[in-house]
């Protein structure tokens, strides 16, 4: 059975027409992926900064807290107040990421009381150097729970960002590899 020019064409006509849709739904859904693996590589690294600006404002707080308690300024007092707020405000920015997942996500639960137990330490340690001069805030300084409750707060920080660095690493090469499959597709349909 021969066709005529009219099937012919049409044949080829509706040849093209399926495969042009085809390559447009593979790009389509290869396309999400991408931006899928893209934003969980972005959310991780957000989670990722927020550890890293938490961690520096806690060290802030620390030392302004020492600058404090060595001279008895009042500046170093209200940087002290400043970095703690601070430290404040990055722990519950890092609770409204939606980066941390799992084991991270309870990191970042146990992180909230023992940082606030670490920041309300140095801050009776800082109302005993107010009220009862360096002698007594060195002698709090010393305790062994205060030094317990920093190493703890820093512990989970780092096991925090160590997960995070990982998830990261995960989510750049599932980025990559979506990437090439997009890339892939977009060459076959541009052949096609």
């Amino acid at each position: 059975m021969t066709l005529t020019l009219y099937e012919k064409v049409s044949l080829n006509f509706g040849s093209g027409v399926v495969a042009v849709a085809l390559i447009g739904t593979l790009s389509y859904v290869s396309l999400g992926k991408l931006a899928i693996a893209t934003r969980s590589a972005g959310d991780t690294e957000a989670v990722l900064e927020q550890v890293e600006s938490l961690r520096a404002s806690i060290d802030d707080a620390g030392m302004a807290q020492r600058d404090y308690l060595l001279g008895g300024r009042s500046d170093d007092l209200e940087r002290f107040e400043n970095a703690r707020s601070t430290a404040q405000r990055n722990l519950t920015r890092l609770q409204g990421i939606g980066g941390a997942e799992g084991d991270s996500r309870n990191r970042v639960d146990s992180l909230a009381p023992a940082l606030g137990t670490h920041l309300g330490e140095l801050e009776r340690i800082t109302m005993l150097r107010q009220q009862r001069g360096l002698e007594a805030a060195a002698v709090a300084m010393n305790d062994d729970d205060v030094a317990r409750t920093h190493d703890r707060v820093d512990a989970l920080l780092g096991e925090l960002r160590d997960d995070q660095r990982l998830v990261y690493a995960s989510r750049t090469r599932e980025q990559a590899a979506r990437a090439g499959d997009a890339g892939i597709v977009l060459a076959v349909g541009l052949l096609v």
